[in-house]
């Protein structure tokens, strides 16, 4: 019996299996989304479109939350002892060193 090739194709912890493609294609979305949100966002700013910013404020709740509790656990001085100590943020974070 063959043994599989499994080539670009990660496991994860919980035993799912991420295409290292597929992850690419995310990464790239994602900081596409992001970046254009950015500029869109810096363009109301300069023109003091504050009507647009309260409107469009609630919409960045996730982000805001997602960015703070990376922060928060990055900043933490011991490792998380158990899954409960993460969430749906932090559990597949590699931690570094960038702050």
């Amino acid at each position: 019996m063959p043994l599989l090739d499994l080539g670009n194709v990660i496991e994860t912890a919980d035993d799912n299996l991420v295409d290292e493609d597929e992850g690419e294609k995310s990464f790239r979305e994602l900081e596409r989304y992001l970046t254009e949100a950015k500029d869109i966002i810096v363009e109301q700013h300069e023109i003091k479109n504050y009507i647009f910013v309260k409107s469009v404020e609630k919409n960045f709740s996730g982000v805001r939350k997602f960015v703070d509790d990376i922060k928060r656990y990055r900043q933490r001085l011991t490792n998380p002892r158990t899954w409960r100590d993460h969430n749906e943020n932090t559990i597949y974070l590699i931690k570094n060193n960038i702050t």
